[in-house]
């Protein structure tokens, strides 16, 4: 299984320069490599004088630049540090748009906005941190177990809001991220971080486990595939992410045969897909298993069971689908089918 931690990302880098309007000050050194931290942080402090227009613009350019910065890696992390107080005040600024319907087009815009490559170029970065941390010197220390903790969270939180942000403004799944979210997952089951097919962890407030938040996109992206990002309210993503806790990955091995199941292919760049049919073979990646409240909830979406899912229990009483889920306005973009990886040209 490739782990490139570059591959994914290459889009980002030729895009930045058409879009960023900030200072024209470059973020890489005269050799084209080196990136000189007390310069970084300027530019940071700089943003303060840009306007509006030009803050986020300016700020997706560092980010999209700094991968290929050569830094020692305890300053790669307090750089990243922080941006991701500067990437945070300009998404608390920002309201997402929903972008309007028009007639006859059969899929949404599947370029990138602003607002998704600000997400998506912390995400890079933390990943590529943590990569820094797993290969470089002394990350066994505590400062470094501090640092790598630190930088599966941030990725996680921010591959989030890339994809939740297509569901508010009914794009497409951005290019590559889900191909992204997978390679790193499967890179964290390989180093050990997430062990599977154990009982789930009793979190204290505050901790953070990565499979669960996985399994929260996981099946975010299915039911936003399934049924259109129009019916993706606040209540049924709550729902989601309350159920993922007893969800569980499942080596496809030994489910051949079986109909209706939910398969995690880490090799697309897309979320689960349900498959109708029988698995014919095993492949690359898991199947979901998804407990009895996820099958209550995909009844109460789909009262006349277009979508059925492997082990599903028949309620004795249907729920009742919501008021605000009854009227489903029309589905959006997320539904179809995406080309390529974060490489890809948008």
């Amino acid at each position: 299984m490739s782990m490139n931690k570059n591959a994914p990302y290459a889009q980002y880098h030729a895009a930045a320069q058409s879009r960023a309007t900030g200072s024209g000050d470059p973020l890489l050194g005269p050799d084209g490599l080196r990136a000189d931290i007390p310069a970084l942080l300027l530019r940071l402090g700089a943003l303060r004088a840009l306007d509006d227009r030009q803050v986020l613009p300016e700020l997706v350019l560092i980010l999209e630049q700094l991968p290929h910065a050569r830094l020692e890696v305890q300053d790669r992390y307090h750089a990243l540090r922080k941006l991701q107080r500067a990437v945070l005040q300009v998404a608390e600024a920002m309201t997402p748009r929903r972008l309007a319907p028009r007639p006859g087009a059969p899929t949404r815009p599947a370029s990138l906005s602003l607002e998704q490559r600000l997400y998506a170029g912390m995400a890079t970065n933390c990943g590529y941190l943590l990569h820094e941390l797993d290969h470089g010197q002394g990350f066994f220390s505590e400062e470094h177990a501090h640092g790598r903790a630190w930088a599966i969270r941030i990725a996680f939180r921010f591959y989030s809001r890339e994809l939740l942000c297509a569901v508010k403004t009914g794009r497409a799944w951005p290019v590559g991220a889900w191909l992204a979210l997978h390679e790193l997952f499967v890179y964290l089951v390989m180093r050990g971080s997430v062990r599977l097919h154990v009982e789930s962890p009793t979190l204290d407030e505050g901790e953070f486990d990565p499979e669960l938040a996985y399994k929260r996109l996981l099946l975010i992206g299915l039911v936003t595939d399934l049924f259109g990002c129009e019916r993706m309210n606040v209540a049924v993503v709550g729902q989601l992410r309350a159920i993922a806790a007893g969800a569980r990955l499942v080596a496809s091995d030994g489910l051949v045969g079986e109909f209706g199941l939910i398969l995690v292919d880490v090799g697309l760049d897309c979320p689960p897909q349900l498959r109708g049919g029988s698995l014919d073979d095993p492949f690359r990646g898991w199947v979901l298993r998804v407990p009895d409240e996820f099958h209550g909830l995909l009844l109460s979406l789909d009262p006349f069971r277009s979508h059925r899912v492997a082990g599903a229990r028949e309620p004795e009483h249907p729920p009742v689908p919501p008021v605000s889920l009854v009227a489903a306005g029309p589905e959006c973009a997320p539904r179809a089918a995406r080309p390529g990886g974060r490489g890809s040209s948008a």
